[in-house]
């Protein structure tokens, strides 16, 4: 572990996703004063952090406004 870095475990339930269990959270986002809940797959070894732009626009976001990035994903894909 890196200085400063806590040696504490985190430990996430796996749910079912589909056919399979993930590891899961439940996040919450405050936008606009109004708190929406919704449930992320969480990926430790992500830089990012990928919302479907349905979810964006139900919150109030313009995620049109935003600066689009091109990450590469697992399996190598953009």
């Amino acid at each position: 572990m890196g200085e400063g870095a806590s040696s504490r475990q985190l430990v996430f339930p796996y749910r079912p996703l589909g056919r399979a269990f993930a590891p899961m959270v439940t996040v919450g986002f405050k936008i606009g004063g109004v708190w929406r809940i919704t449930e992320l797959y969480l990926d430790s070894g992500a830089y990012y952090t990928i919302l479907h732009a349905g979810f964006a626009q139900s919150a109030g976001l313009d995620f049109r406004k935003g600066i689009r990035k091109n990450v590469q994903v697992g399996d190598g894909n953009m």
